[in-house]
């Protein structure tokens, strides 16, 4: 590698160690440069070849049309007020069934721990719009997330009041009501529900619904708080799923049971355990929250949605939709953002979504919809905004699926 040149008044062939041409002045100057960005490109190359070698999934989203989803207005001559959030279901009548969260007494969000109940709605389309078609779960009854089990049940899980095996009331009591000035009848202090994780069973959409089965109790636990329970029930009557606690943040943790129908078979994550590495760890406010769990049986994979609340230093807030995925159930990963924030309409309009209570629509396999609580309010209230997903993108990392515990997965 050592440049040399004949040495003057000598004879041919003696030579004497020399530096190349290119680096005389000048020359050189433009060399260095050339070098430097050459350097730069191979940066941007690696940095590109690991972006796209990180987990991610990315759900791609179409324009929505406004009025779809449901939506209650000031007018309306209803019982509910406020709308947050749903869990959708094509049904075997070909509908499309929607349980839905609102609150009691025509009342606003603030008043959920205590007014809120799900109602069971129908659309002939995904996005809707949908109709009331009878009270499902009444209060107090909340983030209810229906799945579909063995043999074809409909089964659901939700956070509610539960007195002597029967769903009722909070433990706040019986729902607010209101004056003819718009003001609660009777003081009361609310903060966050410590209600119940339940599941129910039907034959049918339409219900009727059985007795809750009790699977966590809140109240019980250290940073207890309302579970946002989600999970996915294989043929085999298996259980895998998501809950939370609030130690200064939401904090996720795994549960699998065996028999999802026996609390008894229910094997639940350490409780002050994070799943996540920080800042998901449920200590850096305000963490990851509504967790939504589905499998995808062609890959053999767990995966979540989330809504993320994980505040970045100096800022006061944040919100986004996250995403994890898992090979057994227990070890997860953490992917990062899966959709953007911005909601457009098919009138040429945009507006901006807190992505919060994540819902997919999966219809065959194949996840054609986004739902979510909307906290910018329309017509008044708050609402639940459906989004057609035009596709989904997901990479895998092979070094980092080797790290994950690698059970057999369910067939």
């Amino acid at each position: 590698g050592r440049f040399y040149r004949p040495i003057d008044g000598q004879a041919p062939g003696r030579w004497e160690p020399a530096l190349p041409d290119w680096f005389a002045k000048g020359k050189r100057l433009r060399m260095i440069r050339y070098i430097v960005n050459l350097l730069a490109v191979f940066v941007v190359f690696v940095g590109c070849a690991n972006e796209h070698s990180r987990d991610s999934l990315r759900l791609i989203l179409g324009p929505a049309d406004r009025g779809t989803g449901f939506r209650p207005t000031l007018e309306d001559d209803t019982p509910w007020g406020d709308s947050w959030g749903a869990s959708v279901l094509r049904g075997d009548d070909g509908l499309y069934h929607m349980w839905v969260s609102v609150v009691a007494n025509n009342a606003k969000m603030e008043y959920w721990p205590v007014n809120s109940y799900v109602i069971h709605a129908t659309s002939t389309k995904p996005e809707g719009p949908y109709k009331y078609v009878a009270d499902a779960f009444p209060v107090f009854a909340h983030a209810t997330d229906v799945k579909r089990g063995p043999g074809g049940k409909w089964v659901a899980f939700l956070t509610a009041g539960v007195v002597d095996g029967k769903l009722d009331p909070s433990s706040y009591g019986p729902a607010i009501e209101f004056n003819e000035d718009g003001q609660p009848t009777r003081d009361i202090n609310l903060e966050a529900s410590t209600e119940a994780t339940v599941l129910v069973t039907a034959d049918s959409p339409y219900g009727p619904w059985s007795d809750p089965i009790v699977l966590l109790e809140p109240q019980n636990l250290l940073d207890g708080i309302d579970a946002n329970f989600s999970a996915v029930v294989h043929e085999d009557g298996s259980l895998v799923g998501l809950w939370r606690t609030w130690p200064n943040g939401s904090q996720v943790h795994w549960v699998r049971a065996t028999n999802y129908l026996d609390p008894r078979t229910y094997e639940w994550q350490e409780q002050e355990a994070p799943l996540f590495k920080p800042p998901y760890d449920g200590h850096t406010p305000d963490g990851l929250e509504d967790m939504f769990v589905w499998y995808d049986q062609g890959e053999k994979i767990y995966h979540a949605i989330f809504h993320d609340i994980v505040i970045p230093e100096g800022r006061r807030f944040h919100d986004s939709l996250g995403h994890a995925y898992s090979i057994d159930g227990k070890k997860w990963v953490y992917t990062g953002e899966a959709a953007s924030t911005v909601v457009r309409y098919t009138d040429g309009t945009t507006t901006r979504s807190s992505r919060a209570r994540p819902h997919l629509l999966i219809v065959d396999g194949k996840i054609t919809h986004l739902i979510s609580a909307e906290q910018e309010l329309e017509d008044g209230r708050n609402f639940t905004l459906i989004e057609p997903v035009l596709r989904v993108e997901f990479r895998r990392n092979s070094e980092q699926d080797a790290a994950l515990n690698a059970d057999k997965p369910r067939e």
